[in-house]
């Protein structure tokens, strides 16, 4: 007498869609997030040794500059077209 074991089928339904395939320039953009990481990370430690050296912090000076300057270019240009 043989004796015949069969292993049984499972099917799995689920309702999830399949995975999309990965677009094409997945890879530029994780190469370009970690080029602009590495940019902050350039300029944080050049603004640091400037500061050590020269002891001011040109780059934080420079921002609050361009900021007052972008706060008040809407006014001056609202000046010229009177």
């Amino acid at each position: 007498m043989t004796v015949t074991t069969q292993t049984p089928v499972v099917y799995v339904i689920t309702d999830a869609p399949p995975r999309p395939k990965p677009g094409r320039g997945g890879g530029w953009r994780l190469w370009l997030r970690l080029a602009l990481i590495a940019v902050l990370l350039l300029v944080t430690a050049a603004d640091e040794w400037v500061t050590s050296v020269l002891g001011v912090r040109p780059l934080l000076r420079l921002t609050s500059e361009v900021r007052t300057w972008a706060d008040t270019a809407p006014d001056e240009a609202q000046e010229v077209r009177r």
